[in-house]
């Protein structure tokens, strides 16, 4: 019995270890994907998808949504990461990474139970309106084998 109870014990503990495993993998991704954002200069022109960005005014900042949609190629499994000079102590607005549900743009399809949706959005705060720094990753095929990433500045137009 007292085998038994150990036993259980340790498997209760190894599984809490694995769940946080997983979670520092993630948190070392955005981490990772959040300096790159914050050094990368080079930006990607050629963005199959519309991205636009619409800055609305709160009392000392700004909110910020990111609007993605009319994608002219499928986006699979999308994980993006938006930028607007967040400091150490602001987590800036994800999709992908955290979430347990995966995202994902048709052209000419939308199934939200199947994931897949009209846009995707993600929000934000800023002292003030400004280029945001957007990572994007998403995969072209359904078996999830041919990924693109995308580095893009997005402006209020």
């Amino acid at each position: 019995m007292r085998k038994t109870i150990l036993l259980l014990l340790f498997l209760v503990f190894c599984s809490a270890c694995a769940a946080s495993t997983q979670e520092d993998k993630q948190f070392e991704l955005y981490n990772q994907l959040k300096k790159e954002l914050i050094v990368r200069e080079d930006m990607d022109k050629d963005i199959p998808c519309r991205i636009s960005v619409i800055f609305n005014p709160l009392d000392n900042e700004y909110r910020y949504d990111i609007v993605i949609d009319q994608v002219q190629e499928n986006m699979y499994d999308i994980m993006a990461v938006a930028y607007a000079h967040e400091d150490d102590q602001q987590i800036c607005p994800t999709i992908g990474i955290f979430d347990e549900d995966t995202y994902s743009l048709k052209v000419n399809y939308i199934n939200k139970s199947e994931g897949f949706y009209k846009g995707i959005q993600l929000s934000g705060k800023c002292s003030q309106k400004q280029t945001i720094k957007l990572y994007l990753r998403y995969f072209t095929d359904e078996k999830r084998e041919k990924s693109v990433e995308k580095y893009i500045e997005v402006n209020e137009e």
